[in-house]
């Protein structure tokens, strides 16, 4: 028995795909359907020789289709040796396919992990394809065809768990990369690879305002700083300058850590407000006008179209949830780029298992009996047991990141394939955002549900 790796082949165009040609050399199992259908995926085994007397660098399979639009658009699945890169990969060969990421002629390689899942998904109409390696910095912009007259409650974007969650700038003695660090990338970073919901856990610390992540552990608390809350701001203002996008951050667990390790707490009103004060000077902040959603007033209820002024700017939306725990007021504030959590009647809870199986089937069963009802959070997100926390920095535990990795990696034919216009996430929630294929995954649920 050969090495093994698992394949996801996502359609969510309006053509079917039909196979022109298959063939393989010293593969154990290589077999692609006739045809994979519109809005359908498959998840495939590909099995190399295991055969010892085999030169392995000969190990290669193609498989050619073609979309039955007008065009008959090809592209081909290859798995071979590449001698530049010294592995054995999985690619995407663009024939005559053009999508905004891919000219036809070019390869896009997928890669080969053993005993691992890799996607490759196809979205859009004929003229407007988009998918795997799309251009993830304006894809609400590139798809406002489909998305601009939609309002926020019908579109599916990508969210980031605690997303300021990068680096350590500080914090305490237990906090450690393994046990606090959510993300690889800053914000920044993250709204370039096409997030446009963040998590964001504000904290005072040395008298600043930073981001944070920490949990009380019996009589103390533990956890680290990240991203600085300037920092933050600096990222938006950057990325919208260039980019016409809408972007959401939520605000919520504040902690005070200049009390003593024992009494951190959240914050008070003054301090919330000495945060919306630096918050304030983040541009493009959306400013609510009274007759865009009539009664009862709703940010659900606006299209992406009067978000943005029909592509024209980027719309900026800090989020709290005011409650009888946290009697947070935005004063003048409010619908000038501050918003309370109910304002999108948004539902989300995270499953707090470190088993993938228990996650996805939480998260699809809260989803098909909250949509609808509510603006729905998908997190699809994996919690470290207690050992694992405290013992993440020994080699064979799984770290926060690992997984994401894993979670994020089988983000792919399931839940795709169970997900339609009757039941979708509006955010998916995940941690440690590295590519493009989480925001590929959610524009090809807006294809599904939205495009003919």
């Amino acid at each position: 028995m050969g090495e093994t790796a698992s394949l996801s082949l996502i359609n969510s165009t309006n053509a079917d795909w039909e196979i022109v040609k298959s063939s393989s050399y010293q593969m154990n199992f290589w077999y692609f359907p006739e045809k994979i259908t519109s809005k359908d995926a498959v998840q495939l085994i590909i099995e190399r020789s295991g055969w010892i007397f085999n030169d392995h660098d000969l190990d290669m399979g193609i498989a050619e289709y073609k979309l039955l639009d007008s065009n008959e658009s090809h592209f081909q699945i290859s798995a071979k040796y590449h001698k530049d890169k010294g592995r054995f990969l999985i690619s995407i060969d663009f024939i005559s396919l053009q999508t905004d990421g891919n000219l036809p002629g070019s390869t896009l390689i997928l890669g080969w992990t053993p005993d691992s899942l890799t996607t490759f998904i196809l979205s859009g109409t004929e003229g407007s394809y988009t998918g795997t390696n799309l251009k993830t910095e304006s894809w609400m912009y590139d798809n406002r065809k489909i998305l601009g007259d939609l309002p926020l409650k019908s579109i599916c974007i990508t969210g980031s768990h605690d997303a300021g969650m990068s680096r350590i700038t500080g914090g305490t003695a237990a906090g450690v990369e393994c046990n606090t660090l959510t993300q690889s990338y800053d914000l920044l970073g993250q709204l370039n690879l096409g997030i446009r919901f963040f998590d964001i856990r504000p904290v005072i610390s040395a008298a600043h305002y930073s981001t944070g992540h920490y949990s009380k552990v019996g009589f103390s608390w533990q956890g680290a700083n990240g991203e600085p809350i300037q920092s933050i701001i600096n990222g938006i203002n950057s990325f919208t300058k260039n980019n016409n996008e809408l972007i959401i951050i939520r605000l919520s667990h504040s902690l005070n850590t200049d009390l003593g390790n024992t009494s951190y707490r959240s914050f008070t009103q003054e301090e919330w407000d000495g945060l919306f004060d630096q918050l304030s000077k983040t541009k493009n902040l959306y400013y609510y006008q009274d007759d865009e959603t009539g009664s009862p007033f709703s940010l659900a209820n606006i299209t992406l179209n009067k978000f943005t002024n029909n592509g024209a700017n980027s719309a900026v939306l800090f989020v709290i949830r005011k409650d009888e725990k946290n009697k947070i007021d935005l004063g003048k504030r409010y619908k000038k780029g501050f918003f309370y959590l109910d304002d999108l009647n948004i539902y989300g809870k995270y499953s707090n298992t470190n088993d993938f199986r228990k996650m996805s089937d939480e998260q699809i069963k809260k989803m098909n009996n909250f949509y609808g009802y509510k603006y729905f959070l998908l997190y699809w997100t994996l919690t470290q047991s207690t050992a694992q926390s405290i013992l993440c920095k020994l080699p064979g535990v799984d770290s926060i990141k690992d997984l994401a990795n894993y979670a994020n990696q089988n983000l792919s034919a399931y839940p795709y394939i169970v997900i339609d216009s009757s039941s979708y996430p509006n955010i998916i929630n995940v941690d440690n955002v590295l590519d493009t294929n989480i925001t590929a995954f959610a524009v090809a649920i807006n294809y599904k549900v939205h495009s003919a």
